[in-house]
């Protein structure tokens, strides 16, 4: 099976399908806002005999090319059936090293759930709590657990307000960074929120802040297409003063969403293995309360070219230690970690 990639080519052109019908990174928007913000090129990887195609990002650095898959493995009808996946991971990675289009795969986003990985690859096990926004609001509502309700009900007697859209970056960067310095987590810049926003423009980029007397309480920013809308940000007061108001927050969105024809909505990452008695935990908690299906699959990275792989950790790792830093640790390695203690 011969695998083609193609560089400055959008999918609509290749394959004549709508963009809408995709995840938000086969926009064209998004291709100029991974260029714009972090210098990597964009790539389509296209079986034309199997009708199955993928998007990649390209990120070059001194030594090394990575790769990162940016979706599943698609047809123009859908999602590649699971069971067929794996034969075409190994096509895949075959045809990224003999075509020298890159030395490395690394760990996808935690939004791209892949149906299997390669024999050869490091690999875990990974999901997604993902809701159905097709069906009718009322069954919607019914499949969101009898708490949320409660509390989302609470939160519209309170009189919690959602505003959403450009105006409300400034203050969903401020819930963002206090949010992520509470968990000694990196924040990015508000430029770079600006930018994606202004890339992919309000109709595939929805931000919104939910107020309680004036006070902002939580806050998202999620990229979308009719495919499917996905929470990637998402921040909290450290003062809440309406408990509801997150709850409410999402529940606004989905029907926000379901208005302009978003089939799904992504909660974005869930652990698959044992996260008792950790913050994980909660966090796992309130996404699958929602009412959504837990996706199940795996993420994976992989070494293609060795020799320049294993140099460039050595010299990563010298200079970590120089620097008097802890060598970063991805989602995959943070699991096989825990399988193996």
């Amino acid at each position: 099976m011969k695998i083609n990639f193609f560089h400055n080519r959008s999918i609509s052109e290749l394959i004549k399908i709508d963009s809408e019908q995709l995840p938000y990174t086969y926009l064209e928007g998004y291709k100029d806002f991974m260029k714009a913000n972090y210098g990597t090129s964009i790539v389509i990887g296209l079986s034309e005999e199997k009708d199955v195609f993928v998007i990649l990002s390209l990120h070059k650095n001194k030594f090394i090319t990575n790769a990162q898959l940016l979706s599943e493995l698609f047809t123009n009808t859908g999602a590649l059936p699971v069971e067929k996946q794996e034969d075409l991971f190994v096509h895949l990675t075959k045809a990224l090293s003999e075509q020298k289009i890159a030395d490395r795969i690394i760990t996808p986003q935690n939004f791209v759930i892949l149906g299997a990985a390669p024999k050869n690859s490091a690999y875990c096990k990974f999901g997604s709590y993902v809701v159905d926004l097709t069906t009718s609001s009322e069954e919607l509502y019914n499949n969101v657990h009898a708490k949320h309700r409660n509390k989302i009900n609470k939160a519209q007697k309170a009189g919690v307000v959602i505003k959403a859209g450009k105006d409300q970056l400034e203050v969903f960067y401020k819930l963002y960074l206090e949010t992520m310095n509470r968990s000694n987590m990196f924040c990015e810049s508000l430029a770079y929120f600006e930018s994606l926003y202004l890339k992919l423009g309000e109709k595939n980029c929805y931000c919104a802040v939910a107020y309680h007397n004036n006070s902002p309480q939580g806050a998202i920013l999620a990229p979308y297409t009719k495919y499917c809308c996905y929470y990637i940000y998402g921040a909290s007061s450290g003062n809440i003063t309406e408990s509801g108001s997150i709850n409410y927050l999402h529940w606004h969105t989905f029907l926000k969403m379901k208005e302009v024809g978003v089939k799904r909505y992504d909660f974005v990452g869930a652990r698959l293995s044992d996260v008792s008695n950790s913050k994980l935990e909660g966090i796992q908690s309130f996404k699958e309360r929602f009412g959504g299906t837990l996706k199940k699959g795996f993420l994976f990275k992989m070494d293609l070219n060795k020799t320049k792989c294993n140099l460039f950790d050595s010299l990563l790792k010298v200079n970590n230690t120089l620097k008097g830093k802890n060598n970063f640790k991805d989602i995959i390695d943070q699991e096989n970690e825990k399988r193996s203690a």
